[in-house]
């Protein structure tokens, strides 16, 4: 059974001989029911502030529990972004391994061609060369025998143009043309330039020309 102020503030002695005085009695009654009243309120207080408190900490308990799996969640994620990340830089590395490849095929396939082009190049001039030999060297024997043929032509001309021993008819000069050498342009021969028959040269230039549209 419980006791309350009213409850001690109502309690009633009973009167005997020589008991205590009644004044002081209730003055003490009253005094330890204003005493209780103050505990009762205190404990009243202290009931809902240890309400309030067991509230707030099951309220941080929760939020601790929350925040635990939002932990484990961020863990989780964080390693699946590390995994996801991993893999794709292992990707951009194999992809970038594969392009550095291509773009090495690539340059020794273009330094293969320009090795081919350079081989074909030296061929042709090569062949250029011993064509341009052959073609001088035909043109110097055609000058050594046009060269020839001139002095044959000057030694008849002064046999020709010898007086006649104990002959009475007088000679006749025969007039010198002037000799002009073949050109390829079939004019007279300019410094530097080799003699020889422009028909020749011709078609050496016309091989030529067929060999180049060939190579095209």
């Amino acid at each position: 059974m419980s006791l309350t102020p009213l409850d001690i503030h109502n309690k009633e002695f009973a009167r005997s001989f020589r008991g205590y005085r009644e004044e002081e009695v209730d003055d003490f009654l009253d005094l330890v029911v204003r005493e209780f009243e103050t505990v009762l309120r205190d404990s009243t207080a202290l009931r809902d502030r240890i309400q309030e408190c067991e509230k707030e900490l099951r309220h941080y308990r929760n939020l601790e529990d929350t925040l635990n799996r939002t932990l484990i969640v961020a863990q989780e994620t964080a390693r699946e972004i590390k995994a996801n990340a991993d893999k794709e830089a292992l990707l951009a590395i194999r992809q970038a391994e594969q392009q550095a490849t291509r773009v090495i095929d690539e340059a020794q396939t273009r330094m293969g061609r320009a090795f081919a082009e350079y081989d074909e190049l030296r061929r042709r001039a090569q062949v250029f060369r011993v064509r341009m030999r052959n073609f001088l060297e035909s043109q110097l024997d055609l000058f050594q025998d046009a060269t020839q043929d001139v002095d044959d032509d000057e030694g008849h001309q002064r046999l020709r143009s010898a007086p006649l021993p104990e002959s009475t008819v007088q000679p006749v000069a025969v007039p010198e043309e002037p000799f002009e050498p073949l050109t390829p342009s079939g004019g007279a021969q300019g410094p530097g330039e080799l003699p020889g028959p422009a028909r020749g040269r011709r078609h050496w230039v016309d091989d030529l020309l067929d060999d180049k549209e060939d190579s095209r």
